[in-house]
């Protein structure tokens, strides 16, 4: 199944044994993308670039930048969805920006992500019998329901920040997100809602390499 609407293209891929590479091109995107994978079924091995891999399994998904080699690997059967989708839908359809959260494994264990789960299941079954004019409004519908997973992260993530300038960076993406819209926002207007200088947020930026 290959979709080609406003967020990209989704593929669901199923074999029985699988040692797949991918890598979007620069000049093939326009806008800053990401690749989604979730596992409908089976285990297997996934690696960004010459990063380790890592066990991802069944019910459990990632995203990863979409200008990077990603490899999954399994000698058994294996069936995931692959999807390339644009940071700013993603953006705007979860209210968080997946890019903060790049490669960490969302776990099947969790119960937010049980819930997505079960409505990807659902929708992927009967999206076949739709319209095809109607792909676009199920899947925005979807993507929706990744709001409570991006929510339980964050929470988590905050509660194990080791140092205040790692807190004052994940604080500073919170307003990004909630304001990325304003065309105006500035680097001052960040630093006075947190209330720290300037030069002190930026050095929570700089320390993570943005």
């Amino acid at each position: 199944m290959q979709e080609k609407i406003s967020l990209g293209v989704i593929n669901r891929i199923s074999c029985d044994a699988c040692n797949l590479s991918f890598q979007a091109k620069s000049f093939e995107i326009q806008n800053h993308c990401l690749f989604f994978i979730y596992i409908f079924r089976g285990d297997c091995e996934i690696a960004e670039g010459n990063q380790s891999p890592e066990d991802i399994r069944e019910g459990e998904f990632v995203f990863y930048e979409a200008l990077q080699k990603i490899t999954i690997k399994s000698d058994k059967r294996v069936d995931f969805i692959l999807a390339l989708l644009s940071e700013p839908y993603v953006l705007t359809h979860t209210k968080h920006d997946p890019e903060l959260y790049c490669g960490r494994i969302f776990k099947s264990k969790s119960a937010a992500n049980k819930l997505f789960s079960s409505v990807l299941t659902t929708t992927f079954k009967s999206l076949p019998f739709l319209p095809l004019d109607t792909h676009e409004l199920v899947l925005d519908g979807l993507f929706s329901y990744l709001r409570p997973s991006f929510k339980e992260l964050e929470v988590n993530t905050a509660l194990t920040t080791q140092t205040h300038l790692d807190f004052l960076w994940y604080k500073g993406n919170e307003v990004i997100r909630r304001r990325f819209k304003d065309p105006s926002l500035q680097l001052s207007d960040i630093a006075a809602e947190l209330t720290v200088s300037k030069r002190y947020l930026s050095q929570a930026f700089r320390q993570r390499g943005t």
